[in-house]
């Protein structure tokens, strides 16, 4: 539900864990509790309540540390060669999954890091934005989004591709199909490249199909993850919840995808430890012709 929802009850914290057990700070939230307590990308949390916690496993870390909203959390956070003691009050945080800037002058770019239960409206915004800067093209990046609520994807997918067209075609365990189609007028008219990499998976593969068989953008990267699938959550009685598998999906043209993923229009390969963005980089060039 955190993830359907895009929020939770916390300090506001990006963790890893590195090599030898120590959890790190990748990054504050922006307007987080812990951004507001000065919190810094790279600050080693040793302690909550008083409790060591490297070499524990991230996942019982980061529950220690969310908690109900007003109360609070004790770290012991090193810094460089400095021990510092930070209480934090937990509080509603709130997650931005989808970001916007401006690049080489009039290149809109959007980045949709997860297809939330409020992302449709986000990514409107956005590109409303860019809009009102006379962007002459857009850069929509979904690379290393894992999916998410299939109406937001659609809602999206209206939004980029001329009414009537169709964005995926469903079909269940005993054959039955629907065809879904874009019901509303299309918003954006300009060239268009979708950055998609192997993590791009689900919700993002039937974006993906839907520019790509409409032959609305272009897209840039490598193959896709290969999750043609769709679930729903059921929620039992004593609190918990069942994810049931209820769908497969066909992109327009009626390829299935599942175990097999989308191609690009241009493979692009990117290592994780390579510092230029070899992708973002063709797209640029792409949309510079």
């Amino acid at each position: 539900m955190i993830d359907i929802n895009g929020n939770y009850v916390g300090i506001g914290i990006y963790m890893t864990q590195d090599k030898d057990g120590y959890i790190v700070i990748v990054t504050p939230i922006e307007g987080s509790a812990a951004e507001e307590k000065g919190l810094k990308s790279g600050d080693i949390i040793l302690k909550v309540d008083g409790e060591e916690c490297t070499g524990m496993d991230l996942t019982l870390v980061s529950n220690k540390i969310k908690g109900k909203e007003g109360t609070t959390v004790k770290l012991e956070i090193l810094r460089e060669n400095e021990i510092i003691t930070e209480v934090i009050q937990r509080r509603m945080v709130v997650i931005n999954y989808v970001r916007s800037k401006v690049i080489e002058k009039d290149i809109g770019y959007i980045e949709i890091l997860s297809f939330d239960g409020k992302s449709s409206n986000d990514f409107k915004e956005h590109l409303e934005e860019l809009q009102s800067k006379k962007i002459k093209s857009l850069i929509i990046d979904i690379r290393d989004n894992g999916g998410g609520v299939v109406s937001q994807v659609i809602e999206i997918a209206e939004i980029l591709v001329p009414k009537g067209s169709m964005i995926m075609t469903t079909f269940d365990k005993e054959g039955n199909e629907e065809n879904i189609f874009s019901k509303k007028e299309q918003m954006v008219e300009m060239e268009i490249v979708l950055l998609i990499n192997g993590h791009s998976a689900s919700a993002s593969e039937i974006l993906a199909g839907a520019l790509k068989d409409n032959k609305v953008a272009t897209l840039v990267g490598t193959t896709t993850f290969g999750k043609g699938i769709m679930q729903e959550v059921v929620k039992l009685e004593k609190g918990g919840a069942m994810k049931i598998t209820i769908q497969e999906f066909k992109t327009p043209n009626g390829d299935a995808i599942h175990k097999t993923g989308i191609e690009p229009d241009y493979v692009v390969e990117q290592e994780k430890d390579e510092k230029v963005d070899l992708q973002l980089q063709k797209a640029i060039e792409l949309l510079k012709k």
